[in-house]
C-alpha cells in the first residue's frame, strides 16, 4: 500500500465498512491507533476492536487444535509402535488427549485396545489386607510362599499359575477364606482380559486357599500367600517381619519360591537400593533361624522374566531353558544357591532345591499380556504337586 492510498483510506475511514478496516489492520498496512487518530467513529472503533479480539481468539483456538492434533498423532504413533507404557496411555486417556476410539481407528487390534480399556478402568480394584486381618492358615495343607522384592512379578506369577490351573481344569477353589477366593478370581480374570495384575500395595497381604488335582486325581490342598515385596527389603529387626514370621509358624509343610527378577538384576541403570543377590541369602537365614526351614520340603529358585533375559543375554543359545536358568543362577546368584544347600544341612529335612525358569508370556506396554505362556506355569504347577506330597522327581535341576 502506497502512502497516497493509505492517506485516502484514513481520510475516508468512516465511509469504509468494519470488515474492510479489520482486514487492513490484520495485514499490517494501517494500525488501529492510526484509524483512531484519523477520526474513526467511536462506535466503529469499538466494533473493530471486538472483531480483532475475536479474530485473535479464533486463531489461538485453531493453533491449539492443530497442536492437539499433532500431539495426538505423535501419541498414537508411539502406541502403534509400542513405545509407551500402559500407565502413560491411561494418563493420556484421563486427560482426554486421546480416546479409545482414536486408538482403534489408528489401527491397534481390538483385543489389545480392549485390554487397555480394562486396564484403565477406574473400578479395577483389588482389596488387600494387613497381616492381622488374615485368617489363620488352615492346617493340613502345604504353605506356598512367594519371596521377592517389589516389582519382581510375584503376583503375576501367582496369576499365571492359577490361570493355567483353571484352564486345564485342575484348580479346585476352597471356601475356607472367601476374600482369597475373590482375589483368586480377580487374578484369573485379569489375565483372561489380557492385563497383568497390579502390584501388591505396601504393607498388604492376600491369602488364597486352593487345591490342585494331579494327573492321578489326587487333591493337593495349598495355602498360597502373596506377600508385599517391601517386607523383604528390611528383613532384619522389622516389627512387620516379626508379625509375618509368627503368622507362618504352623505345622504345615512349606514350599518357598524365591522370585528372582532377572531383568531388574541385569538393568545397569537401575536405581533400586536393594540387590536381590544380597537380600535373598539374608531372608533365607532369617527363615532358618526362626525354624521355617524345619517345615520346608522344597525351595524353588525361579528365574523370572526369563524370556527377556534369554533374548538379551543368551540370544543364540539352543540349550534347554533349565540349563540356561542354572547358568544364570550360578553366574549371578551363586551365594543364594550355596546358602540354600548349606541351610539344608542345618535342618532335619531333605529339602529339594530346584532352579526353574518362568515367563508369563509376550507383553506390550509393560502390562498388557499378548500371549500367556502356559508351559512355564505348567512346569511349576507340576513341581508343586510333586513336592506338596513329598514326591521326588521333576525335570528341573535338583541339587543332591
Amino acid at each position: 500500500m502506497t502512502e497516497v492510498q493509505k492517506n485516502n483510506i484514513l481520510l475516508n475511514c468512516n465511509n469504509i465498512d468494519i470488515d474492510s478496516i479489520v482486514n487492513i489492520i490484520k495485514k499490517g498496512d494501517i494500525t488501529i491507533d492510526e484509524f483512531i487518530n484519523a477520526g474513526l467513529d467511536a462506535t466503529k472503533v469499538e466494533s473493530v476492536k471486538n472483531e480483532l479480539k475475536a479474530a485473535i481468539q479464533k486463531e489461538k483456538i485453531e493453533l491449539e487444535n492443530e497442536d492437539l492434533k499433532n500431539q495426538k498423532t505423535v501419541h498414537l504413533d508411539r502406541i502403534l509402535k509400542g513405545k509407551i507404557i500402559a500407565d502413560e496411555i491411561k494418563g493420556l486417556i484421563n486427560k482426554r488427549v486421546i480416546t479409545f476410539e482414536d486408538i482403534t481407528e489408528a489401527g491397534l487390534p481390538l483385543k489389545t485396545a480392549n485390554a487397555l480399556k480394562y486396564y484403565c478402568s477406574a473400578d479395577k480394584i483389588t482389596k488387600s489386607y494387613t497381616i492381622e486381618q488374615l485368617p489363620p492358615m488352615e492346617e493340613g495343607r502345604t504353605d506356598v510362599y512367594f519371596i521377592g522384592l517389589p516389582g519382581s512379578g510375584k503376583s503375576t506369577m501367582i496369576a499365571g499359575l492359577l490361570n493355567v490351573a483353571h484352564k486345564t481344569g485342575v484348580l479346585l477353589p476352597d471356601p475356607y477364606h472367601a476374600a482369597g477366593v475373590n482375589f483368586q478370581t480377580d487374578l484369573i480374570q485379569d489375565l483372561n482380559r489380557g492385563v497383568l495384575p497390579e502390584r501388591t500395595d505396601v504393607g498388604s497381604y492376600n491369602y488364597i486357599a486352593a487345591s490342585i488335582n494331579d494327573p492321578n486325581n489326587k487333591r493337593h490342598p495349598l495355602n498360597i500367600v502373596d506377600v508385599p515385596g517391601e517386607l523383604y527389603e528390611k528383613i532384619q529387626g522389622n516389627a512387620e517381619v516379626d508379625k509375618f514370621l509368627k503368622y507362618i509358624n504352623n505345622k504345615n509343610k512349606k514350599i518357598l519360591i524365591f522370585v528372582i527378577d532377572s531383568l531388574e538384576h541385569e538393568n545397569t541403570e537401575s536405581i533400586s537400593k536393594f540387590d536381590q543377590s544380597v537380600v535373598f541369602p539374608n531372608i533365607l537365614q532369617i527363615f532358618n533361624t526362626n525354624g521355617v526351614l524345619e517345615q520346608t520340603d522344597a525351595i524353588y529358585l525361579v528365574v523370572n522374566k526369563f524370556d527377556a533375559i534369554k533374548e538379551s543375554k543368551y540370544p543364540f543359545d539352543d540349550r534347554p531353558n533349565g540349563d540356561i536358568a542354572l547358568e544364570f543362577l550360578n553366574d549371578e546368584f551363586l551365594s543364594l544357591k550355596n546358602n540354600c544347600i548349606a541351610a539344608r544341612k542345618d535342618t532335619k529335612n531333605s529339602i529339594k532345591i530346584k532352579v526353574i525358569p518362568f515367563s508369563i508370556g509376550s507383553l506390550s506396554y509393560g502390562s498388557i499380556l499378548n500371549t500367556l505362556d502356559r508351559d512355564f506355569a505348567k512346569t511349576i504347577l507340576n513341581q508343586i504337586t510333586n513336592d506338596s506330597f513329598i514326591i521326588s522327581g521333576g525335570a528341573n535341576k535338583i541339587f543332591n
